[in-house]
């Protein structure tokens, strides 16, 4: 079970569990507010899912001169940005050819955290 699916269980629970214990009257406005809460969050676990996923390099690559972790067929990672004009990737030590996947790099720590 994916940790988004099992969000979804949890507020269907907490919403059956709402449902029995609010009044008839209550009961409508709560489960509203509680299926926008679930729509919120599941559009927030998607968008944040498809950030963190490695991208197959057949279904589309980085942007010129951004750089991204890659993935080579032999399990290999890497930093390295891609040249569409020699059809490269290019980073310190990256072997040519091999690369499956890449995703973005993270992003910087806060400032806060930094500091810490």
């Amino acid at each position: 079970m994916t940790a988004l699916e099992m969000l979804r269980a949890e507020f269907e629970s907490l919403s059956a569990l709402c449902w029995e214990a609010s009044g008839i009257a209550l009961r409508d406005n709560l489960s509203e507010r509680i299926e926008e809460s679930v729509t919120k969050v599941d559009a927030a676990l998607k968008a944040v899912e498809d950030e963190q996923r490695w991208i197959p390099v057949e279904e589309r690559l980085p942007e010129e001169d951004e750089y991204a972790l890659i993935l080579r067929f032999d399990g290999n990672i890497y930093c390295a940005d891609y040249d569409s004009d020699e059809k490269i990737w290019d980073g310190p030590s990256v072997p040519e050819g091999g690369v499956t996947h890449w995703r973005p790099l993270p992003e910087h720590p806060r400032k806060k955290e930094v500091q810490e």
